[in-house]
This record gives C-alpha cells, structure tokens and sequence, in this order.
C-alpha cells in the first residue's frame, strides 16, 4: 500500500510575500503590545508590537480593480520593535494609512498549512500618488 505521506515536507512548504504584496494594498488598523506564549503560557511582559492590517484592495480579481476575494480581511503582523511607549506612538501616528511590510517573513503552519505567521522588521507609509496593482 503507498500512501502521501512523507516525513520533512514542512521545510518546503513557501509563501510568496513579495507577490503577495504586490496584488493587495494594506491598511494599518491597530498597533499594541504583544505576547509570546512560552510552552503555553503568555509571557508576563510584551515583547514585541502587534499590528492589525487590514487588505484595502485586493488586485487578485479578474479585471484587477481591487475587488479581489481577500478584500477587508485582517490579519495580525508581529513588528520586531520594543513595545515601549515611544515606539507604540511612532507607529499609532500611521494609523489608517496604507503601509507596506519592511523585510517581512512568513510561515506557514496549520494542518493544512494554510495559516500564516507574518513578522516585519517595520513599515512603509505608501504615498496617495502610488499606484498599486498595475
């Protein structure tokens, strides 16, 4: 009998951000400070930035008008800064502003490894002149 499976295959499994990103248009909704969890347990103090990003437009669509399937969705992104006051102020003054993620990484996990971690070193402030999706 042959089955699927096989031992290792994570290590295979990629998302392309970069590509991703340049088929959608993020919008920062919400910064705060984040925990790690540590054998289950939330660690007592934040140590890093939980950011909410929200798909603006989604170019994934036929006639590529930004209407695509992912429209309005949320995700979470971990942003590798300190969440000290100053720094959840740098980022709280760019909220409702189109971003792009700074250097990020991405991994996919799930069963069906069809979830995603994302992390980011920062990001971006996109102009209002910038198109996107063309």
């Amino acid at each position: 009998m042959t089955t699927n499976a096989f031992k290792n295959t994570r290590r295979y499994t990629a998302f392309d951000v970069e590509a991703f990103a340049r088929d959608h248009r993020f919008q920062l909704l919400k910064v705060e400070p984040g925990y790690a969890y540590v054998d289950g347990q939330r660690e007592e103090h934040p140590s890093y930035i939980k950011a909410l990003i929200m798909i603006k437009e989604d170019y994934t669509d036929e006639a590529r008008q930004g209407l695509g399937v992912n429209r309005f969705n949320q995700f979470n992104v971990k942003v590798k800064w300190k969440p000290e006051p100053g720094n959840l102020q740098k980022f709280s003054e760019i909220i409702l502003r189109d971003v792009t993620l700074v250097n990020p990484e991405v991994k996919v996990y799930g069963e069906y490894q069809n979830l995603l971690s994302i992390s980011c070193e920062t990001f971006k402030v996109i102009g209002n002149g910038q198109a996107k999706g063309n």
